[in-house]
């Protein structure tokens, strides 16, 4: 979260680029700043914020998946909507930049609109623990691709095999979704489109993150991010869920329900506030080793809670997986300073 320090009048740069410098200068921490290894924490903790989260999308699967989008995204709005309020009311520029909010619509409806929609689909399909692996995997792919497109990101010789390793354990994973398909009664049809609909999930996410990134790298609050998606998600998606459930079908869901959908997006603004502060001291390869812990929380959570099926394919793509993003993770080693030369000893 952004705060612009006072601006002289006088200056002679454009507006834009002091409303963006200024914004993009860190605030003062109200406590003290947490340690590496409380960020560490926080970060285990994002991890499991997401698992829960996912784990009550999954126990609602069977629900139209555009009204549990539009319910996840109701607390996120909620939730951001006073620190944009009090950003406004402290005068700070909310869109630094006007492109950077187009950018950001655009980021946020496919990602709610079809991301979000997507992978809530493919978890009545394919179940848990193979949704949550294939998404990350091809969020990785399609973030290397929209990063390197809209934010001139360099894409490393680490990413290239990461990319390798990760699109063999999708296409092993998508093999074998047959065997551990949630109900035993799917076409093969049905299957395939619960595998397509969760990696166009993963790419659509990859997209809304890039977008994301470019509107913070703009000198936009995250708080403000966040907040036009949530509005995106409960706004946009209410209206399709209504048309398409009817007021029958909202009437039909239980209190219960309704309360699980709500838990879900309280699991996941959790989840991303704990990370965003991790993020001020922890590295984003500790971010990317911190992913793995999320597969195999899903792989457990779906074996065990919703009875998925173990199958030979599922070890290995979970596996693969799983070293695919350790390689992202991997710590790059310093290089070895040269000796410098000892002087010479007058003789």
């Amino acid at each position: 979260m952004s705060a612009p320090n006072q601006v002289q009048t006088l200056s002679p740069e454009p507006p834009e680029s002091i409303v963006a410098a200024a914004n993009a200068i860190p605030p003062q921490p109200v406590a003290a700043p947490i340690s590496y290894t409380v960020g560490v924490i926080y970060c285990l903790l994002a991890a499991v914020g997401y698992t829960l989260a996912n784990i009550a999308l999954r126990q609602v699967s069977d629900l139209d998946p555009i009204m549990v989008t539009a319910a996840k995204a109701f607390p996120t709005m909620i939730g951001m909507a006073p620190s944009v309020f009090l950003l406004w009311n402290r005068g700070v520029v909310l869109t630094p930049q006007r492109s950077a909010i187009g950018y950001l619509l655009a980021g946020c409806c496919v990602g709610q609109f079809i991301g979000n929609c997507a992978f809530q689909y493919s978890l009545s399909i394919v179940g848990l623990a193979l949704a949550v692996p294939i998404c990350l995997g091809t969020m990785v792919i399609g973030g290397a691709v929209f990063g390197r497109i809209f934010l001139g990101e360099r894409v490393t010789v680490r990413t290239v095999i990461a990319i390798v390793v990760l699109i063999v354990a999708t296409a092993i994973l998508s093999l074998g979704s047959g065997r551990s398909a949630v109900r035993a009664d799917l076409t093969p049809l049905q299957i395939a489109s619960g595998v397509i609909a969760v990696s166009i999930s993963g790419l659509a996410f990859s997209f809304l993150g890039t977008m994301v990134r470019r509107s913070l790298l703009s000198g936009m609050a995250v708080a403000t991010t966040m907040f036009v998606s949530g509005v995106v998600g409960t706004f946009g998606l209410s209206t399709i869920a209504l048309a398409r459930v009817g007021p029958e079908g909202l009437a039909a869901t239980t209190a219960d329900q309704w309360l699980v959908m709500l838990a879900a997006g309280l699991f996941n603004l959790f989840a991303f506030f704990v990370l965003t502060v991790a993020l001020q001291v922890v590295s984003v390869v500790v971010v990317n080793l911190i992913n793995v812990t999320q597969v195999a929380m899903a792989a457990i959570a779906g074996v065990l809670i919703f009875q998925e099926r173990v199958t030979q394919s599922m070890v290995i793509g979970v596996s693969l997986t799983i070293v695919g993003l350790m390689v992202l993770g991997k710590r790059k080693s310093p290089r070895p300073k040269p000796p410098s030369p000892e002087p010479d000893e007058a003789t």
